[in-house]
């Protein structure tokens, strides 16, 4: 009888081994899906899959709740074999979840460092709008002094001279 039992054991542990195989397959395609959507800078695409990936990560989360069945004592090698294609699951979903969230640092960063430079532009137009609502000068002058002359419709006509004869 006991046999059986280790049997119907192992059996379980297997279908237990078999649905964390595959939710963490599902995992990883999620994340790998994730990563294609950043180096396509699809940022609404990223948001989609993170939606989709915290289903996923729920998912996961309630079979982490299931009771694990007992382990065999001495289980067959295909039970080996799946719990080792579980373990590089398992690897495989942390390498790319690093791999996500260095990427969407990276483009933290560079989003926050745009928003700096655009800051300091913005406060540099403000700057010189301010200046030149204080004292304001002629936007055509390199900073001499315009004399009636250059100004009086005269002038003008000499600088709009035609010359098809």
């Amino acid at each position: 009888m006991s046999g059986n039992r280790g049997n119907g054991q192992n059996g379980e542990f297997a279908d237990w081994l078999r649905r964390r195989r595959e939710a963490y397959a599902r995992y990883a395609s999620v994340l790998s899906d994730q990563l294609e959507a950043l180096e396509d800078e699809d940022i609404g695409r990223v948001a989609e899959l993170t939606d989709r990936r915290d289903e996923v990560t729920e998912r996961l989360l309630e079979q982490e709740g299931e009771e694990l069945p007992g382990v065999p004592d001495d289980p067959p090698e295909g039970t080996r074999s799946l719990a080792s294609d579980v373990h590089e699951h398992l690897k495989r979903c942390v390498d790319l979840d690093s791999e996500v969230r260095e990427r969407l640092e990276r483009l933290r960063d560079s989003t926050l460092e745009a928003i700096r430079t655009s800051r300091e532009r913005e406060e540099d137009a403000r700057t010189y709008i301010r200046a030149d609502e204080a004292e304001p000068r002629n936007p055509y002058d390199a900073g001499g002094e315009s004399t009636e002359a250059e100004t009086s419709p005269r002038s003008e006509q000499r600088d709009h001279i035609d010359v098809r004869g």
